[in-house]
């Protein structure tokens, strides 16, 4: 089943959500084709999805890592996405870093995965 639940505010007061399948299917924007193995909607888009039936790219929970989506329209203009030799940049939420960059998805540069700054912390210290 598709699932909608709140992410997080913007800085500019905009509540963004999280869109994802309960069975960890990847999920298809209907109005535009566009397959995710979980999308990050404003309130009220009027995107709608389904489920693709396809297993997501990764159990990346499980994997110790998070998938990225990039979504700043500036941003995407500036660079595309997510570009070659981004590996290792700090992601940051709500001033704080929760991972780094791990990789991008060759067929979609706005979309990636990230490892949790807990994951590379355990590693160090072994």
């Amino acid at each position: 089943m598709i699932v909608k639940e709140f992410y997080k505010t913007r800085s500019d007061d905009v509540n963004l959500y999280r869109i994802y399948s309960d069975e960890g299917k990847q999920v298809l924007q209907n109005e535009t084709g566009i397959v995710y193995d979980e999308a990050i909607d404003v309130e009220n888009a009027p995107y709608t999805y389904s489920e693709t039936g396809d297993p997501t790219e990764l159990s990346a929970e499980e994997e110790g890592k998070f998938a990225i989506t990039v979504t700043d329209p500036a941003l995407i203009e500036k660079t595309g996405g997510i570009v070659q030799g981004m590996s290792g940049s700090p992601v940051i939420q709500n001033g704080r870093i929760v991972g780094a960059v791990t990789h991008v998805l060759i067929n979609d540069p706005t979309r990636g995965y990230g490892i949790f700054i807990e994951n590379m912390l355990e590693a160090a210290e072994q």
